[in-house]
């Protein structure tokens, strides 16, 4: 099974395995050039994000190579400091201005779920690869995360083939 967009959807320490695999799509050139990756990372305040920097540089990079579809970065936080700026559930802004990186207050919701699932894909898939869907859901986060994510998914039409939580 393979699949134009990989979403990777992390609550607090569940972000390390999503790293690894994120690390191994890098590695396959095929994913790099036709595909797109979205990290939705969950914490409760801006201190507990894990590798907040490298993330966000990330980001940046491909948008500086002219990329910015590669790779999206949502950053939610259940309990923001007021005075920072997030935005609200729905994303209703992206981060200084970049078309790859955005801040919400409040949970993983289904309108952030969305907000993944509604951005243009790739057109570039060989007619020949039956195997290949339009999104591949990975979760990892503490009890009950998973599968508050899933049933979400399952609401907005994602085939449960194609989420795996672990």
């Amino acid at each position: 099974l393979r699949a134009r967009h990989a979403v990777l959807v992390a609550a607090g320490s569940g972000v390390t395995p999503m790293l690894y695999i994120l690390k191994a799509m890098l590695a396959d050139g095929d994913i790099a050039r036709k595909g797109r990756v979205t990290l939705i990372y969950c914490n409760r305040r801006e201190e507990d994000i894990i590798m907040r920097s490298p993330l966000e540089a990330f980001a940046d990079k491909f948008r500086a190579d002219g990329r910015p579809d590669f790779f999206h970065l949502h950053l939610v936080l259940s309990q923001p400091n007021p005075d920072a700026g997030w935005g609200g559930a729905a994303g209703d802004g992206t981060v200084d201005g970049a078309p790859n990186r955005w801040h919400h207050a409040g949970r993983v919701s289904p309108d952030i779920l969305a907000q993944a699932l509604a951005a243009p894909l790739p057109e570039v898939v060989e007619a020949e690869d039956s195997a290949v869907v339009d999104s591949f859901w990975m979760t990892c986060g503490p009890e009950g995360f998973d599968e508050n994510v899933g049933v979400m998914l399952a609401e907005l039409g994602v085939p449960p083939e194609c989420v795996h939580p672990f």
